[in-house]
């Protein structure tokens, strides 16, 4: 456990807190300080999901009440991530960050899948920083300043600046601070900055988003979603009362009401999500998706003065009846007499025909057609009868000559089709095609020549799996069915050299090389001509030294390969 750690401060980063740790206990080693807090070094330093929560809380100071799970949902972006998933998937991410590996947890969210990117570097907000310098003094990363789409502080309304920490970028392992050589407090605003209209819109976007970071994610089914943003269309006008959406019509106002923004935020140009999160859910959206949405349609409430929906049915009363009769006598059209009444048009055919008013438009309830005679015997006939005629074909056959009758036997009367259909003839199980006995046979005979081939080259070139099936014209084929070829392994076991066997043959011949063409070998020619590294085994420097070692080294001939 540790003796110290920093204290925390509000809606600061899990990252910042670490790297105020790397800091404060003058650490000179990225690496010291990842196995000082999770008992290993290979830790990569994530900014929005880190994983090994456990790990990391077992070793900090029990009187601080950091929990894993309070990590995860105090310390990380996993609120924001989680707040529109369903609460398996809550769940299953929330374990993945506290004991898991966090491979993958992207794509089970859907992040990975979308047009939303992350920011490259860490942010700032100048007017934060001089706060927290104020009042703690040192600065710190929030968590709401690293939210895809939040472009302004959502306490100050400032623009946020990029620092010079990119995380992963160089500094995998590494945890960075802020501090003043990282964020230039004198960076110039952006020019949308001026735009009011544009900063009240990104504003609201970071507000939204920073309230997902205080809310322990509970989770929503998709069917849950879908249904509360087609009721809010319906409700906006947006969609009819059958869930149809104009999808024309929500764009053109979508579009309208984020004008100011469109050319600082890619997604409120690019609106190709905001017809499929207008339909069913079929996949998982980016939370920044969600908030867009729910700011539209908050955005787009309807005026009191809007018309309502007209009811689909209503009770007949005396008087309603009384109206319809005028109505109709008069000549009113079908809508026409609709809008008199306030009700939906095909209320208006259902009381007529109730009523058994003579209307001029269509009546809602056709009349019935008449039953169709029973086609049955018929169909039946014509597949006992092309039987009769052709007694070879089989059941596939019969199905392609007369495929209408037998989709109708087959829907409407199974068994009869089956009883009077030619047995199921049993084929018998096809032969294997290969003999691999055989194969493995010649294989491992091929392989031996192919082993001779290679230890006959100079300068020696190592026997390796890769290298025999090079020589035989099978590159990657014998490894892929290794079950099947037992003479081939055992062959390819006795003939593949070890690295240290393959230095020793390459000591043997620079050593004769240079005694042939130089008439002496010394140990640094050797070691140079054999290409060998610098670290060696004792085995391979003791055969560098002793000229008298290659008399007791094994001789790899071709003809021991046989």
């Amino acid at each position: 456990m540790l003796s110290y750690f920093p204290t925390t401060y509000p809606d600061e980063l899990l990252y910042s807190l670490l790297a105020r740790y790397h800091r404060h206990t003058c650490s000179t080693s990225p690496k010291r300080t990842l196995e000082d807090l999770f008992g290993r070094r290979n830790i990569r330093a994530t900014v929005d999901l880190p994983g090994h929560l456990a790990a990391l809380s077992r070793r900090l100071p029990a009187d601080r009440g950091l929990t894993p799970e309070r990590l995860a949902t105090d310390f990380t972006l996993f609120p924001y991530h989680a707040a529109f998933q369903p609460p398996a998937v809550v769940a299953d991410v929330l374990a993945t960050l506290i004991d898991g590996k966090t491979d993958g947890i992207h794509l089970r969210l859907g992040i990975a899948a979308t047009t939303v990117s992350a920011p490259a570097a860490l942010r700032y907000c100048p007017l934060c920083h001089a706060e927290a310098l104020a009042r703690w003094g040192e600065h710190f990363w929030r968590r709401a300043h690293q939210l895809p789409g939040v472009l302004v502080c959502p306490d100050h309304g400032a623009p946020l600046h990029d620092s010079t920490v990119v995380p992963g970028h160089g500094h995998q392992h590494a945890f960075v601070a802020a501090d003043e050589d990282s964020c230039h407090m004198n960076d110039p605003s952006p020019a949308w900055a001026g735009d009011a209209g544009c900063r009240t819109i990104l504003r609201d976007i970071a507000r939204r988003s920073a309230a997902l970071l205080s809310v322990p994610p509970e989770g929503a089914e998709p069917a849950d979603l879908t249904a509360r943003y087609r009721n809010a269309l319906i409700d906006r006008q947006f969609a009819s009362a059958h869930g149809r959406v104009d999808q024309r019509r929500l764009h053109d106002a979508f579009t309208t009401l984020f004008a100011p923004a469109c050319s600082v935020l890619p997604e409120l140009a690019n609106t190709t999500w905001l017809a499929s999160i207008a339909r069913k859910h079929h996949h998982a959206f980016h939370p920044l998706h969600h908030l867009l949405f729910s700011l539209f349609v908050d955005h787009s409430a309807p005026a009191s003065g809007a018309a309502q929906p007209r009811p689909r049915h209503v009770v007949a009363t005396a008087e309603f009846a009384d109206r319809l009769r005028d109505l109709v006598s008069q000549g009113a059209g079908l809508r026409a007499s609709a809008r008199a009444l306030s009700v939906d048009p095909n209320t208006v055919r259902l009381h007529a025909r109730r009523l058994g008013l003579d209307t001029p438009w269509r009546p809602l309830i056709r009349p019935k057609a008449e039953p169709k005679a029973n086609a049955g015997p018929a169909i039946r006939e014509r597949w006992l009868d092309l039987q009769r005629q052709q007694p070879q074909l089989g059941r596939k056959a019969l199905a392609d000559h007369r495929s209408a009758e037998h989709t109708w036997l087959y829907r409407h009367d199974r068994a009869w089709l089956e009883s009077h259909s030619p047995a199921v003839v049993k084929r018998a199980a096809p032969r294997a095609r290969v003999d691999w006995a055989a194969t493995d046979h010649d294989l491992a005979v091929a392989l031996r020549e192919s082993a001779g081939s290679i230890l006959s080259r100079i300068p020696p070139v190592q026997v390796t799996l890769a290298a025999l099936e090079r020589q035989c014209g099978h590159p990657g084929w014998i490894v892929k069915r290794r079950s099947k070829l037992p003479e081939t392994l055992a062959v390819l076991a006795s003939l593949t050299e070890t690295v240290e066997a393959f230095q020793l043959r390459r000591v043997v011949w620079a050593r004769q090389a240079l005694e042939q063409s130089e008439g002496s070998a010394p140990a640094w020619k050797i070691h140079r001509l054999a290409k060998l590294p610098s670290r060696l085994s004792p085995a391979v420097r003791q055969a560098l030294s002793d000229p008298s070692a290659k008399r007791r080294l094994p001789e790899w001939t071709p003809t021991q390969c046989r």
